[in-house]
């Protein structure tokens, strides 16, 4: 007889196995980040540039050849939007350390021009309010692409890894029809077509989820850019991509792309108040992006709950660095439709899942 005591109580097994392995699939994924990285960065773009591709089949051009027209844009694209960057970027690099250092010399005189809010600094601050922010150096920030660009290695292994990801991408792209195929049979031809139902959903959820947020996010780049150029900021062409490239991060991507042009307009107009002009501007644009037009066109296509998403977009970032925080959302919904059509994951789908279940 089953003794009553043990029901309701977890046993180590039920916890232990779960626990190791979720820790060899994570090591699994640092060490292979190298691989995995531009391997998933190249599909993803696959799913991103389907649509284009069936567009231009509709014209009667073929498979292959529509693949590789829309691949060779898109690096067009990318090569021609980096030029422009770099070219103001190169400027801005030299310069950032002088623009540091006159936002410390403001920030200092806003506090001596408002002395109340002294009050909240740290005690020796409050003495000798010229040492704010001194121990944020520029080398500091700098750092942080080591962050962005991790996985990705130097500018010439950078290089290297984007033409690994577009031949990944054109493969994938002219070899989708037949690789799904040989997906949904994988597994045998008795689950075949449970195998082909995920793989359907994964690709029109998780491709409409993808073609939405580049496009807006590509489209908020555009309208950053315009607007900064006529508001007077100096280096609108980097801030407005940035602003498009960190809006692919959940949830707080949108607020990180305004603060460097913030303290830039404020450093360069001479007062702190651009801040907050700044910081409407970007309001207005990232509430009608995120509340209205990418909901609107998204639908319920990604149905995760905000908690989920905000851990899965620390765990791949920690994981993978930028690259794993922009791939994090799909990443994890490619993960959420798995799991609700395999039974033992179920409940996994459902700790995911933004609607929940009482």
């Amino acid at each position: 007889m089953t003794d009553r005591s043990d029901q309701g109580v977890l046993k180590i097994q039920q916890l232990a196995i779960p626990a190791v392995t979720i820790m060899v699939v994570t090591a699994f994924f640092y060490y292979a980040r190298p691989i995995l990285v531009p391997t998933v960065l190249g599909i993803t773009l696959a799913f991103v540039l389907t649509p284009l591709v069936h567009l231009l089949k509709r014209f009667r051009i073929p498979h292959t050849a529509a693949v590789l027209i829309v691949v060779f844009f898109t690096l067009v694209i990318f090569l021609s939007t980096a030029a422009l960057i770099g070219s103001q970027a190169g400027d801005l690099v030299s310069v950032l350390p002088v623009y540091w250092k006159s936002f410390q010399n403001q920030v200092s005189a806003w506090l001596e021009r408002f002395p109340s809010l002294a009050q909240y600094l740290p005690g020796d601050l409050q003495e000798d309010k010229t040492n704010i922010l001194k121990d944020i150096k520029w080398n500091d920030i700098a750092s942080v692409s080591g962050y962005l660009f991790a996985g990705l290695g130097s500018a010439l292994g950078m290089m290297w890894k984007l033409l690994v990801v577009l031949l990944i991408t054109s493969f994938a792209l002219i070899e989708q029809v037949g690789f799904r195929e040989k997906l949904a049979n994988l597994f045998g031809l008795e689950v075949s077509q449970a195998s082909r139902k995920i793989i359907d959903q994964i690709s029109d959820k998780v491709s409409g989820f993808l073609v939405v947020k580049t496009a807006t996010s590509a489209g908020l780049g555009v309208v950053v850019t315009i607007g900064l150029i006529i508001m007077g900021v100096p280096y609108a062409y980097v801030w407005g991509p940035l602003a498009g490239v960190l809006n692919l991060i959940p949830y707080v991507g949108a607020f990180l792309g305004a603060i460097p042009p913030m303290i830039i307009a404020s450093i360069e107009y001479g007062s702190l108040w651009w801040m907050l002009y700044i910081a409407i501007f970007f309001f207005i644009i990232q509430f009608l992006e995120g509340n209205i037009v990418t909901p609107k066109l998204v639908g319920d296509r990604i149905n995760m709950n905000l908690t989920s998403v905000l851990i899965a977009t620390l765990y791949w970032g920690w994981l993978w660095g930028g690259a794993g925080v922009i791939l994090a959302m799909p990443i994890t919904a490619t993960l959420k439709v798995i799991c609700d059509h395999v039974e033992s994951l179920k409940p996994i789908g459902n700790l995911l899942d933004g609607n929940f279940k009482g």
